[in-house]
């Protein structure tokens, strides 16, 4: 079945389609139980230098091409190694099995473990390894034009990801990109080379080509692993430290990447998987096939059903037992496999065509009976109205356990109208949750939840423990918007207006006005979590409270690094937090002239330069704060008398007041840098900052900080 059939031969664009697609599963599974624990930002190094790798691991196949111009490999083997040969291709058969079950492995822990409801994961993998099987009988030409087609979806779903997530870049995320340890970048790059080098199959089906692939192998390389870093980058710099505990970090970033009804990218993210996994797979078994018929023509095709079930029930195993999905499974033994295969002995590259199978209409038949069942079919499947469709949750500590309030949407088969009021309690915020079950009898569904409160009990005590579950949870959507009550959260979210309940969604309709009045902070998840991350650094929450009138924000909280509340901002002060810290889009300002006129202004187009220094040998910054201002309202009395220069200048003089409250308050009171200037040390002074880094909490007291206010001063409106 695999004698050379020119009519089989692809093009060189064809075959590095297969091998795209083969390395965007990698690239999706990346991080996967790896056990450096490399970060996401810290992979962007090791796949430039793995990819560097890829040209010097080529060159003894590259020279072997060169002296035998034109001969298939297994006229080189054999004639080299006669009978022998049997025995290496054998060693490659079982590699190319092992290769196509690793990325089934992973993408069966994915499915099981982020995807609700659950799916039925060994039809799956059979539905998989059927495809696979099915598309390695038909053929590299037909495995070619299909690769092409799919690879542009694959291409297209990066772009779109990597497009969506450099709207939400933060600069402060990206400086743990250059923080790796030399070892973990060691260990990565060999990581990388074990599990998605592409060289194996590239040596097997290079001899198709139609057209020279050397050249195209290039620009594969420097393309897949340039689209790996900018995709890897702009997740790494829309979520920082959060994307540090995620079993699938672009998974979770993916349903970051957008908000709204979708609540994500994630669909594009399991379609981009299962299609890659399955260009992947058919290519390894292929590539197996081509081993075996090698060795034995007529056994070729029992063998190759066999090798398809052994990946479906290897893969199953894998998933199954935790021994398994340990760091000998996925780089141990995969590794020195690899270099074995693709450096050491490229002399044993086989290429041999296969037939198609004479049952192609009963085999796709079968397949698509099994992918159908798989798409279609689900395990632990629950009704709407067998759901909590949780749209708020407000967590207290009483000392000894949580009391957790939730609002949950009535759901129905047709609809969802209203809320409901839940309480329970737990040793854990989990184990209260799931308490649900025993007042409802349903089960809850978080990823309708809008907002979290903490109530100050919680606060007082520290929120690592609640932020713990919040971070490892599925179900919770990373962009949800954490809040303090400044009562008890159960009072928050209880509280109503005009006899009815104000939902969670109208409370994250006021957070959504930050960049209307200037005055409320709209922290989500990710934000926080990469806030208190950093030794010297902190977190800022808006803080609501509650009355006859329903809610509204009072201002924000500062919270330490370990998650305990530090001291309340006025809504002033979360003016001058948010010109300081880049957040401020536009809003009110009012100050009183020396005549006693009061005037109001509309800031907006607001900038914001700092300038690292340092005097006397400590570190001092210069910032910068550049804004327009509108006159919106302003007594007669002062228009006849004042002049522009002193309404700008006590404009100016105003918001330095407010930025310099708010940065004593942080710096040198709480010695909390919640405006992340560490960063500008850290990129701009780098000697300064390798010897007083570790210190610098100890260092915010003493730094020397100035602030410069230039603002445009316009009328708006109409004078009598």
């Amino acid at each position: 079945m695999t004698h050379v059939c020119p009519s089989h031969q692809i093009s060189s664009g064809q075959l590095f389609a297969l091998l795209f697609g083969a390395r965007i599963s990698c690239l999706l599974s990346m991080g996967a139980f790896f056990p450096g624990q490399l970060s996401l930002q810290q992979w962007i190094l090791p796949l430039i230098l793995s990819g560097l790798c890829l040209f010097l691991l080529i060159l003894p196949f590259w020279l072997l091409q060169k002296k035998y111009h034109g001969q298939p490999f297994p006229q080189i083997l054999r004639a080299k190694w006669g009978k022998a040969a049997a025995i290496p291709l054998l060693l490659y058969a079982l590699w190319f099995l092992l290769e196509a079950a690793v990325p089934l492995v992973l993408l069966s822990l994915f499915l099981s473990r982020a995807v609700e409801p659950l799916v039925p994961v060994p039809l799956v993998s059979l539905a998989l390894s059927a495809a696979g099987l099915y598309a390695s009988r038909k053929g590299t030409e037909a495995m070619g034009r299909t690769a092409a087609v799919l690879s542009f979806f694959l291409a297209l779903g990066a772009l779109l990801l990597t497009v969506m997530l450099l709207t939400k870049q933060n600069l402060s995320n990206w400086e743990p990109v250059w923080q790796g340890e030399g070892q973990n970048t060691a260990t990565g790059i060999l990581f990388l080379l074990a599990r998605g080098s592409g060289l194996g199959p590239f040596l097997f089906l290079s001899g198709q080509t139609r057209a020279h692939a050397w050249r195209s192998f290039c620009l594969w390389d420097i393309a897949s692993t340039a689209l790996a870093c900018i995709l890897s980058g702009a997740a790494a710099g829309a979520m920082g430290n959060y994307l540090n505990n995620q079993i699938f970090p672009l998974y979770t970033a993916a349903s970051y990447a957008e908000t709204g009804p979708a609540r994500g990218l994630g669909a594009i993210v399991i379609a981009m998987w299962l299609f890659s996994t399955l260009i992947g797979l058919s290519m390894d078994l292929r590539c197996f096939a081509l081993c075996v018929g090698s060795v034995s023509p007529k056994a070729e095709s029992k063998l190759t059903l066999l090798g398809a079930l052994a990946v479906a029930i290897f893969s199953l195993a894998a998933f199954s037992v935790s021994f398994w999905q340990s760091e000998i499974y996925h780089f141990g033994v995969l590794l020195p496999y690899s270099l074995l295969c693709i450096f050491l002995f490229p002399l044993l590259l086989l290429f041999k065509k296969q037939k198609t199978s004479s049952r192609k209409k009963l085999v796709l038949l079968s397949v698509t009976c099994l992918i159908l069942l798989s798409l279609c079919s689900c395990t632990d499947q629950t009704r709407l109205d067998r759901r909590i469709l949780i749209n708020g949750i407000g967590i207290d500590f009483d000392g000894k356990q949580y009391l957790v309030t939730v609002q949950a949407l009535n759901a129905s088969e047709q609809e969802t109208s209203g809320v409901t009021i839940y309480t329970t309690e737990g040793k854990s915020v989990l184990e209260a949750l799931q308490a649900l079950t025993k007042q409802t009898g349903k089960d809850p569904l978080y990823h309708h939840a809008s907002l979290i409160a903490f109530g100050p009990s919680c606060a007082e005590q520290g929120v690592g423990e609640t932020l713990d579950f919040l971070i490892r949870s599925i179900g919770v959507e990373p962009d949800i918007s954490l809040l303090l009550s400044k009562g008890e959260a159960a009072e928050l979210l209880s509280a109503e207006r005009d006899g009815e309940t104000v939902t969670a969604q109208t409370m994250s309709e006021i957070l959504e006005t930050r960049n209307i009045n200037g005055q409320i902070v709209n922290t989500n998840l990710v934000e926080f979590v990469n806030g208190v991350s950093h030794p010297a650094g902190g977190a800022v929450l808006p803080v609501f409270t509650s009355g006859e009138d329903g809610v509204k924000a009072v201002g924000s909280a500062l919270f330490s690094e370990d998650g305990t509340i530090l001291d309340t901002l006025t809504e002033e002060e979360t003016r001058g937090l948010l010109l300081l810290s880049g957040q401020f889009d536009r809003g009110m300002e009012t100050v009183s002239l020396s005549d006693g006129t009061v005037l109001t202004a509309e800031l907006s187009g607001v900038s914001l330069s700092a300038e690292p220094s340092f005097q006397q040998g400590s570190p001092a910054l210069t910032l910068r704060i550049a804004c327009e201002a509108a006159v919106v309202s302003l007594g007669q009395e002062a228009e006849a008398g004042g002049t522009r220069d002193k309404e700008r200048k006590a404009l100016e003089e105003q918001i330095k007041k407010e930025a310099q409250a708010v940065m004593d308050l942080c710096l040198k009171e709480q010695q909390t840098d919640i405006f992340s200037f560490y960063s500008l040390f850290q990129r701009e002074a780098p000697t300064f900052w390798e010897e007083h880094g570790e210190h610098w909490k100890e260092e915010l007291p003493d730094l020397q900080t100035e602030i410069r206010v230039v603002i445009d001063l316009k009328e708006s409106g109409r004078k009598n």
